[in-house]
């Protein structure tokens, strides 16, 4: 019994650290709407992680991609990717660097660039 108990220990103990570090990365992503609607606050080549549901994803050879959606609807990121696209309906956290894909005077348009 003792030995039952001294094995099942580290083995809890790992699967709490799994799950409370996926959890934990949840936590720390912010939403599209905080990333589209204050864009000044990160800036270009900065790492930032994301969460949102995926709405549309497709891609030809290498370029791949999809686009993440907030929870109300209201704000749409496209993120480029290298790995296979997820489902779309899927709710994901995207880490990457933000990049400008386009700029007209103050207005610029921004995608994801996934690590």
């Amino acid at each position: 019994m003792k030995r039952l108990v001294v094995f099942s220990c580290p083995v809890l103990l790992m699967c709490l650290m799994l799950f409370s570090c996926q959890e934990f990365q949840k936590f720390q992503a912010h939403s599209v709407c905080e990333v589209v609607g204050d864009a000044r606050k990160y800036s270009l080549e900065t790492e930032v992680s994301v969460t949102g549901k995926v709405t549309n994803a497709g891609g030809v050879f290498d370029l791949k991609g999809f686009e993440l959606q907030d929870a109300k609807g209201n704000c749409k990121l496209m993120v480029r990717t290298t790995r296979v696209t997820p489902e779309v309906g899927t709710i994901i956290v995207v880490k990457g660097k933000l990049t400008e894909l386009v700029s007209f005077n103050d207005i610029k348009v921004l995608y994801l660039e996934e690590n």
